[in-house]
């Protein structure tokens, strides 16, 4: 950022990948940097306790995540082809992988069985309707 900016101050905003590098250049790389801005917290400190319930509530439900929610990420680093071939060549496995991330990364309604309700979004009047386009 130094050789971008100079002596100039800059503000770091990140999210996914982006908040990890914004931490890290708040840790090592300070100079002139006058904050961040992250809408993803993952990184602390290794040698951080949990005292209060409230902060342990925090670690638990971030390994709780971690451990549900990652499982894209482990298919990805370790069997790309494997989704890569499925989504390119199958447009219903595209649409699956997308409604999959979107029922989970939004904040839909939810189910009485406290799954996001993904389909609520593309009914009208109890039909359902469906919109296609050609690139």
């Amino acid at each position: 950022m130094r050789l971008l900016f100079k002596d100039e101050d800059y503000i770091v905003q990140g999210g996914d990948w982006g908040a990890h590098i914004a931490s890290w250049m708040a840790y090592h790389q300070p100079i002139g940097l006058m904050g961040i801005h992250i809408n993803m917290a993952a990184i602390y400190p290794s040698d951080i306790q949990a005292n209060l319930l409230e902060e342990k509530e925090v670690f638990f439900r971030r390994e709780e995540i971690l451990d549900w929610e990652t499982g894209y990420n482990h298919e990805q680093e370790t069997r790309p082809q494997t989704l890569g071939v499925a989504m390119a060549d199958s447009p219903v496995g595209l649409a699956g992988w997308i409604l999959e991330k979107f029922g989970k990364w939004t904040d839909l309604l939810k189910k009485n069985d406290g799954s996001p309700d993904i389909w609520e979004n593309f009914r009208k009047n109890n039909s359902w309707t469906i919109s296609c386009c050609t690139l």
